[in-house]
Parts: structure tokens; C-alpha cells; sequence
């Protein structure tokens, strides 16, 4: 009776590390997809709380927020961009230059301006 070789009872151990590698890649994948879908959600509940205005340049765009009413008017003065916000009814006024991505916190309402472009800025609104 002979017996078997090594070799023949190990099939091809490179076939193994290339299935394990693959499964590997495909474990890091799925994770990857599920934590960019958890971040997503994340960021639409966040959002959800704000609301979007689009001011577009030269037209006031109004929110109501805690019962009062906020102006927005937008203007892009040779390539300088302002927003003015008035707040109705109480004769407040406040005017700055936007920066994207930054956060004010100015007569009682939360601003980020989400977007500016030379013809529309999008604003996020919420209530402090």
C-alpha cells in the first residue's frame, strides 16, 4: 500500500489566499458602504432641523422662525458677495459677507451658508 504525498493532500494553497484575500476586499466594501449610508442618514437628520433657503442676488427670500420673520436679501456687488437679513416687524438689521461652509449666529437663528454662487447662495436656518 503506498501512501499519499504531502502535496496531494494540500490543494493548492494559493487558490486559499487568493479566496481569502477576495472575501477580505469584499468584507471591506460592504463596510465601507454601510458606514457612507450611516453618515448620509446622519447628515439628513441634521439637515432636517435646518431649514434650505435659496436667496437668489437682488431678491429677498423670507423664513419663519419662532414666529418671526427673517429677510434675506442677497447681493454679489462686483463679485463681493453680502447678505443682509432683516428681521420683520422689529426694524433689526445685520449685514456680512458670507464665507461657504461657515456657521453664524445671528438674531436668534443659526445660519450656514451651504452654497454661494454668483446668482443664488443657499442658506441653512435654524432656531438657537
Amino acid at each position: 500500500m503506498t501512501q499519499p504525498s504531502a502535496t496531494s493532500e494540500v490543494k493548492n494553497p494559493s487558490r486559499l489566499i487568493v479566496v481569502a484575500i477576495v472575501m477580505l476586499l469584499i468584507g471591506l466594501a460592504i463596510g465601507g458602504v454601510a458606514g457612507w449610508y450611516l453618515e448620509q442618514s446622519r447628515s439628513q437628520v441634521v439637515q432636517s432641523s435646518r431649514i434650505r433657503v435659496i436667496v437668489l442676488t437682488n431678491t429677498t427670500a423670507s423664513v419663519m422662525v419662532n414666529n418671526y420673520t427673517y429677510d434675506f436679501f442677497y447681493s454679489n456687488f462686483e463679485g463681493f458677495p453680502s447678505i443682509r437679513i432683516d428681521v420683520e416687524g422689529f426694524g433689526i438689521e445685520k449685514t456680512f459677507g458670507p464665507t461657504q461652509g461657515q456657521t453664524y449666529d445671528i438674531l436668534g437663528i443659526e445660519i450656514t451658508v451651504s452654497e454661494i454662487h454668483s446668482d443664488y447662495m443657499v442658506l441653512l436656518v435654524k432656531s438657537t
